[in-house]
């Protein structure tokens, strides 16, 4: 005879399984600064880079090989990431072109509206006020800064990026009257960063809501520096740059390891969506930091690969399958529309982005997109479009250049003069696409 308590239990199991099977997932989007492509143990470029948690992250989900940022420069690129558009729709080319203006409506703004609980930990970047009507007149470290995260769709947050912050909660969890205010601390950067984030991981499970969760991490950008126990680590690497970028980084991969242990503590790992991504390339020349682009061409501030395509990993263990490489291109835009998908949210048409899970799991076959573009300016226009396996470049007025990304991932060999039908084509795309931009001023020439 059957015992109605344990057929009453048995169903309320199954029913509780399967609300928690469908339950949204947290979402993590992890943004380092200045990463080259080369820095991770999981890419095979180097084996002097010890990554042992953002390998095991990449190991966890999918591996996206051609994974691209908005712009080889930092604000641009956030912009690009936060928007989900490209970022020259509302101006934001280059980083003189700050602040972010008020009426881009970002991806915090967008998950708080579906019932996210929404934290920014780390550096912002488009709350400087450099250009535009606005020029000079907001601190980024400003608590009244209306370009801050705190009124941009956050509704936790501690922004900064070395040892001043304006922060909602302190290091240690707890609120702060009066909030948005400043925060000094004595940590370094990148555990500082970390801690804000755990607690705030912590803070979230005590609600009924899931959480959107962005840590922006400042490194391994200059200032190179890295607390004395990680340069001990990397003691036999002769180069004083790369030690210390070494050491940048290892500090960020246990940030990553503290992250994914704290999701583990609350059982919330296996429904919690992670993108690990770089803003733009490592930097070259005096600005380096130690990072590495190998094996591709050029550096931050290029439009080579070198500058824009980045270290992309998705992970979700839940719905995406382990140990995955994807090779067709993705980008950066594609952030804030799958966050948008697993929320259960439609996709706003002003996006350019797409939900990436589809193409991640196999129910799609084709690629999310057939050409992506860039227009970056550093005195002069510098032009890309990346045009299914073609990547076509121009320069102000030098001749186009034409590369087969498929067989040629170092952009060694121009192939603009044995293909000049491609290049037509691939410049009508792209002059079709920024006809559609708004015409800016350049601030490297404007007085």
């Amino acid at each position: 005879m059957f015992n109605p308590r344990i057929i009453y239990s048995l169903v309320l199991a199954f029913v509780w399984s399967s609300f928690y099977s469908f339950a949204r997932p947290n979402v993590i989007v992890i943004y380092t600064d200045d990463q080259g492509y080369a820095d991770l143990g999981v890419q095979g470029s180097r084996d002097d880079i010890v990554t042992p948690n953002i390998d095991a992250l990449a190991l966890s989900g999918v591996r996206c090989t051609a994974g691209y940022s908005t712009s080889p420069q930092c604000t641009p690129s956030r912009a690009g990431l936060i928007s989900g558009q490209y970022q020259n729709r509302f101006g934001q080319e280059t980083n003189r072109h700050g602040p972010m203006p008020l009426n881009v409506v970002t991806i915090a703004d967008r998950m708080q509206q579906a019932g996210y609980l929404t934290g920014m930990s780390g550096k912002w970047h488009l709350a400087v006020c450099n250009y535009g009507p606005d020029k000079g007149k907001w601190d980024s470290r400003d608590p009244q800064n209306p370009y801050l995260p705190a009124y941009r769709g956050f509704e936790e947050y501690c922004t900064g990026i070395l040892q001043e912050y304006v922060a909602s909660h302190d290091f240690d969890g707890k609120p702060l009257d009066g909030a948005p205010v400043k925060l000094e601390t004595e940590l370094y950067r990148v555990h500082a960063q970390t801690a804000w984030a755990e607690h705030f991981i912590d803070r979230s499970v005590g609600t009924d809501r899931p959480f959107f969760l962005y840590l922006s991490y400042y490194a391994p950008h200059v200032p190179a520096v890295a607390p004395e126990e990680y340069m001990e680590r990397f003691a036999h690497v002769k180069d004083e740059t790369r030690r210390v970028g070494l050491a940048m980084m290892a500090t960020v991969d246990d940030g990553v390891g503290r992250i994914l242990e704290k999701l583990e503590q609350h059982g919330i790992r296996n429904n919690t969506l992670i993108f690990y991504i770089s803003d733009n390339g490592a930097p070259g020349g005096k600005g380096w930091n130690g990072s590495l682009n190998d094996p591709l061409r050029g550096w931050k501030g290029s439009v080579y690969e070198g500058g824009v395509r980045v270290p992309f990993l998705v992970s979700w263990p839940e719905k995406l399958g382990e140990a995955q490489i994807y090779t067709k291109t993705v980008s950066t835009l594609d952030v804030a529309a799958t966050a948008l998908d697993v929320a259960g949210t439609e996709i706003p048409e002003e996006l350019d982005g797409v939900s990436l899970i589809p193409f991640l799991n196999g129910e799609e076959e084709g690629a999310p997109h057939q050409s992506l573009f860039w227009k970056w300016t550093f005195r002069t226009p510098r032009r890309a479009v990346v045009y299914e396996d073609w990547k076509w470049m121009k320069w102000d007025d030098n001749p186009a250049e034409l590369y087969s990304l498929a067989g040629d991932l170092e952009e060694a060999k121009n192939l603009a003069t044995q293909h000049p039908e491609i290049v037509e084509h691939i410049q009508r795309l792209y002059f079709e696409w920024e006809s559609e931009m708004p015409e800016i001023g350049n601030p490297w020439l404007d007085k």
